[in-house]
């Protein structure tokens, strides 16, 4: 059960130079930093026995409570949870690319949990909240400013480069930050 983060959602607008700079772009290092984060969310959603954005997981059954004494939900020998906080750990799925990222568990019976079954309520594990997905979104949008100016500002601010998120935030808002000396010095 993995999500997979994909530049490809960039939308990307304009002509020549500036536009194929953006599209060209390896993002590999921003994802292989971001694994962290995505695995200290996962972690904080198990001790908050929650979704990634913060949802409460449904309560267990009293047959289940009695049998798991105090242990807490979706933990009974600790495989899934270390599959998903433990960067590179046994079962952990993260695999980098210049333009993606798959992250997750490779322990089948993380669907059940995510999904539910019929004798089961759904609690999900996989995916994030807003604010994760915006940080990553302007980390992007950092490092696609880094990676094209202060030398091809004036070329990247006739691209417009937007994240298809919620909060919109655009290249343009960088580029401007950059040239005006707000983030390189």
């Amino acid at each position: 059960m993995t999500e997979s983060l994909t530049t490809d959602s960039l939308q990307i607008h304009g002509t020549g130079e500036a536009a194929s700079m953006v599209e060209g772009i390896d993002f590999s290092h921003v994802f292989n930093d971001f694994r962290y984060d995505l695995a200290n969310e996962k972690s904080v959603a198990f001790a908050n026995q929650s979704t990634p954005a913060g949802q409460e997981w449904a309560l267990l059954a009293k047959t289940t409570q009695r049998r798991k004494a105090l242990a807490p939900i979706l933990v009974r020998t600790g495989s899934l949870r270390a599959s998903l906080i433990e960067v590179d750990g046994p079962d952990n799925i993260d695999e980098v690319s210049s333009r993606e990222l798959v992250y997750g568990t490779a322990i089948d019976y993380a669907t059940f949990h995510e999904i539910g079954t019929k004798f089961m309520p759904a609690r999900p594990v996989i995916g994030m909240s807003t604010a994760t997905l915006n940080q990553l979104e302007t980390r992007v949008a950092d490092a696609t400013a880094a990676m094209t100016a202060p030398q091809f500002a004036e070329a990247v601010s006739d691209a417009v480069v937007e994240m298809n998120t919620t909060s919109n935030r655009s290249l343009w808002d960088r580029v401007k930050q950059i040239r005006h000396g707000k983030l390189f010095g």
